[in-house]
């Protein structure tokens, strides 16, 4: 598996079984590739990724009306519709990953389950490079007028934060997605792109509203 990092010390207080009765060993990807990894390296990193624990503390706190200091905030909302039509097709497009779809992004496993504890990783190529990005869901919410789910970082990941995906139904039936986030570097490599960095998460949310606005009312 000449992408993945094999880590023989203990991360976030995770240990395991070992072949050779030690530490186990955590395969974690390197959060930037030359190539895609494969669907037998991404099978073996979401089965280790299931033991590790999220890269911060304040989990849940993208539902919160003030998000957590020391980290760069995101807040995006658009309308996407109206219509019972176009809130069931946004519910679906969110449950098959229609918005990170649009933004360029490899879910694994395909269809992720939007359920509390269900660990994914997302891929998406930058130029010659791809980014390896692990998460996991930490809430979901599913009520007559809302909808969506947050998930959190994995170690791996070249952030440390939350974010999170909600859709709303209004009295009057307009449909709007809203994404909000908390996040910073976790490597030296997004430290020093500084603005890129956040122009690109930037542009990669707008791709995420879009791509959910044109499922939903196609």
């Amino acid at each position: 598996m000449n992408r993945l990092i094999v880590s023989r010390a203990p991360e976030h207080g995770v240990s395991g079984p070992s072949s050779t009765g030690g530490i186990a060993d955590i395969v974690r990807p390197m959060p930037i590739a030359v190539h895609a990894p494969s669907s037998v390296e991404l099978a073996v990193l979401l089965s280790e990724l299931h033991a590790l624990e999220l890269t911060y503390a304040q989990v849940g706190d993208t539902a919160n009306a003030e998000l957590p200091a020391g980290y760069h905030h995101l807040r995006r909302r658009t309308s996407i519709g109206d219509g019972e039509l176009v809130w069931q097709r946004a519910k679906a497009g969110l449950r098959r990953w229609r918005g990170h779809e649009f933004a360029g992004m490899t879910i694994t496993p395909r269809y992720a389950p939007l359920e509390v504890g269900s660990t994914l990783i997302a891929t998406r190529r930058l130029g010659l490079l791809v980014v390896i990005a692990p998460c996991r869901i930490v809430s979901t919410t599913d009520r007559a007028d809302r909808f969506g789910f947050a998930y959190g970082t994995l170690p791996g990941h070249l952030a440390v934060g939350e974010e999170r995906f909600l859709i709303e139904r209004a009295i009057d039936g307009t449909v709007s997605f809203e994404i909000t986030a908390f996040s910073r570097p976790a490597a030296t490599i997004t430290r020093l792109g500084g603005p890129l960095g956040r122009a690109l998460q930037a542009r990669i949310t707008g791709n995420y509203l879009e791509g959910l606005r044109r499922f939903a009312s196609a």
